[in-house]
């Protein structure tokens, strides 16, 4: 599944309001899941059984987080991939390596932008898993 994932990814257009909108399902998700234990746990169960999309569209905690985030349960899991893949060939091209034609050059060019903004955002995103 994240094969599938990594190379929609590489497809999707970036945007601010779709980094925010899943930082902030984020942060109402692992709320939710902070107060409800249970969620986390039926959570892994349906993963288990029919994957991360399905387990996550069949819930409908979820999918109201996300609907009140602004984003889809499909881009909540492309939007990290994505910000992931353009920010690790950005980071090559400007060390001199020529990998590139994983992500679009408007993905590139989108992250030099925004580049402090996005940064700041994706360092809270490993926070609360065992992360940073």
């Amino acid at each position: 599944q994240s094969g599938t994932l990594d190379s929609e990814a590489k497809n999707y257009k970036l945007s601010m309001e779709k980094i925010k909108a899943y930082d902030s399902a984020r942060i109402k998700m692992q709320t939710a899941m902070a107060s409800d234990p249970t969620m986390q746990s039926s959570l892994q169960e349906a993963i288990k059984k029919g994957g991360m999309m399905t387990a996550i569209e069949n819930n409908p905690k979820l999918m109201a987080i996300f609907k009140s985030s602004g984003i889809s349960a499909h881009e909540f899991l492309i939007v990290p991939s994505c910000v992931q893949i353009t920010a690790s060939v950005y980071n090559s091209q400007a060390q001199g390596s020529v990998v590139g034609a994983a992500v679009s050059q408007e993905n590139l060019a989108f992250y030099a932008k925004n580049k402090a903004e996005i940064d700041r955002i994706v360092q809270t995103w490993g926070k609360g898993r065992g992360g940073k």
